[in-house]
């Protein structure tokens, strides 16, 4: 028997995976989330919604909530970029 089991729970997506037979049970859970990075639009610097405003809050978002696995939507490469560097550098990994 194999079922899941998906609760949104604030900002994140709660995951857990099980998976049965007679001879054992096993079950997997991990902690998922999604976000909007947004795209790096020129409109955002008029507004002060820029990215440079906004990275390190969504980096930090990430780590606070301690997130196994985290998908982005209309990321461009200096948003990875970003990301990656800000992660490591607050979580000291």
């Amino acid at each position: 028997m194999s079922s899941g089991h998906l609760t949104n729970k604030h900002t994140g997506l709660w995951v857990s995976i099980v998976h049965t037979n007679e001879k054992n049970s096993t079950t997997f859970k991990f902690k998922a989330a999604t976000y909007n990075v947004r795209l790096p639009a020129k409109a955002d610097v008029k507004t002060g919604n820029s990215w440079a405003v906004r990275k390190e809050q969504v980096a930090g978002l990430m780590l606070r909530h301690d997130f196994d696995i985290v998908g982005v939507q209309e990321p461009y490469q200096i948003t990875i970029d970003d990301l990656d560097s800000l992660m490591r550098l607050f979580n000291h990994r």
